[in-house]
């Protein structure tokens, strides 16, 4: 899993752990069974004969890239005809990443905040006007200071 945090892992140990009754936590006869969906997140559940309720505890993980290397932008191009209703989407960001839209002549539109590694724009500006047909600009930075940048176009 490279370019992604293990904070999950650890997370989810220590929730496992908080379980009181569960000592040792695992024995041979337990599963943890693991699965991925996309690259985002991991869906997780744990049975154990040692549980108090038989019941097995479910959870997910969000992973989130710990660089900017894949991040995502989609649709791209937004169409009225095709994506009306929808946002444009950033995903694959650091946490705390910030996303700056501007549009061609640099005129600065919106700054939008990465929650869970996506940040969505709902084709406003920061006044909560829709935007126009266009070629927007946007510059993404994560919290280290490492930025990219790109376009995107919007047709009405």
């Amino acid at each position: 899993m490279s370019g992604f945090s293990s904070d999950g892992w650890a997370g989810l140990g220590a929730m496992l752990s908080g379980f009181v009754g569960l000592s040792p936590i695992m024995k041979l006869s337990d599963t943890l069974q693991v699965s991925v969906s996309g690259a985002q997140s991991i869906d997780w559940e744990f049975t154990s004969r040692n549980l108090p309720s038989g019941a097995p505890i479910t959870g997910n993980l969000d992973l989130v890239p710990d660089d900017l290397t894949g991040f995502r932008v989609f649709p791209n191009p937004w169409r009225s005809d095709r994506h009306a209703g929808k946002s444009i989407t950033f995903d694959y960001l650091p946490e705390g990443s910030t996303v700056k839209l501007f549009a061609i002549d640099g005129h600065w539109i919106k700054t939008l905040s990465s929650s869970h590694g996506i940040a969505t724009w709902q084709l406003t500006n920061e006044s909560g006007d829709s935007v126009a047909s266009g070629i927007y600009l946007y510059t993404i930075m994560s919290t280290d200071g490492t930025h990219s940048h790109g376009k995107l176009a919007v047709i009405r």
